[in-house]
C-alpha cells in the first residue's frame, strides 16, 4: 500500500510541474520532467535506496525555480508537496521493512497513511486555492 501511494505522489508531482512549466511556455523542461518522473518511478519499482533524496531535492530546485520566475505557484506548490510525501512514503518503506515480527506492522502503516493523506488533502487545497485565485 504504502509503494502504491508513493508512485501515486510521484505521478502527481511529475504531472503538476510538468503541467506548470508547460503553461510556462518551457516545452524541453516539460519533456525532461517527464522523462526524470518515470525514471523515479523505475528506481522505486527496483528499490533503489539512494534515489528518492537526490530526486526530492531536485524536484524541489525545479519547484523553486519556478516560482522564482513566476510560474504558476499552486502548480509548483503542488509538485513540491507531493515530491516530499513521495520521499517519505519511500523512507517509511524501508522502515516497515525493518520492524520485527512483533511489531503491528500493519498498523503503523495504516496510521502513516492516514496523516500523510490528511496532509496531501490539505496541500492539493491550498494549490487549487492558489491556482484558482490566481
Amino acid at each position: 500500500m504504502t509503494t502504491l501511494f508513493a508512485a501515486f505522489c510521484i505521478l502527481v508531482s511529475t504531472a503538476s510541474l510538468t503541467w506548470g512549466y508547460a503553461q510556462a511556455g518551457y516545452e524541453n523542461a516539460q519533456r525532461w520532467i517527464l522523462t526524470f518522473g518515470a525514471l523515479w518511478l523505475f528506481a522505486l519499482w527496483r528499490k533503489w535506496k539512494f534515489f528518492s533524496a537526490p530526486a526530492a531535492l531536485l524536484t524541489l530546485a525545479l519547484a523553486m525555480f519556478g516560482v522564482w520566475f513566476k510560474f504558476a505557484a499552486g502548480w509548483m506548490l503542488s509538485g513540491a508537496l507531493f515530491a516530499i510525501l513521495a520521499w517519505d512514503l519511500t523512507e517509511f518503506r524501508r522502515k516497515l521493512n525493518q520492524l520485527s515480527a512483533r511489531d503491528d506492522a500493519k498498523g503503523v502503516e495504516r496510521r502513516h497513511l492516514a496523516r500523510v493523506a490528511f496532509l496531501a488533502a490539505g496541500g492539493i487545497l491550498i494549490a487549487l486555492s492558489l491556482i484558482f485565485l490566481r
